[in-house]
């Protein structure tokens, strides 16, 4: 697997666990994030790498800094 890879899966794993320490479904949270709950699902198993401008609304619906979602250095 590459680097790249586990970076995607890495952060999947991330906004899924934020996603439901705030106690949504990923349907809601697709719907206030602004995408289709097809593509959420996708993000979360590390399917598909988000665009930036979803990965700030994702944060910004998790009420988070962006710093705060990405994955960081050596932790990859």
């Amino acid at each position: 697997m590459e680097k790249y890879d586990i970076y995607v899966k890495k952060l999947g794993i991330k906004i899924r666990s934020l996603r439901k320490e705030k106690g949504m479904n990923q349907k809601l949270f697709g719907a206030e994030v602004g995408i289709d709950e097809r593509q959420l699902r996708k993000i979360e198993k590390g399917l598909t790498n988000p665009r930036l401008d979803t990965i700030y609304n994702i944060a910004r619906v998790l009420d988070i800094d962006l710093n705060e979602l990405l994955p960081q250095g050596d932790k990859i």
